[in-house]
């Protein structure tokens, strides 16, 4: 989990490292099995700094109609 007063960027910077170490674990407490992939580690970083409280990259739903993709985005100003 992110430090106190640590920005988004510094822990999604933290968060890379460990998993290019191999130190990045796909559940708390390095229980689970090491993260393989990058996409893996980076959902995983996004969702510990949303949890925190982060301001970062919004999240973005996937489907159809007005209320997912770059149109939800338009609306809610992010873009």
């Amino acid at each position: 989990m992110p430090r106190p007063g640590q920005t988004f960027e510094e822990h999604m910077g933290t968060r890379m490292r460990a998993f290019k170490k191999g130190q990045m674990h796909s559940s708390k407490k390095r229980t689970g099995p090491k993260v393989m992939k990058r996409s893996q580690a980076i959902a995983i970083a996004l969702s510990e700094a949303r949890k925190a409280g982060m301001k970062g990259a919004p999240k973005i739903m996937h489907g159809s109609g007005p209320l997912y993709g770059s149109d939800c985005l338009k609306k809610v100003g992010a873009m």
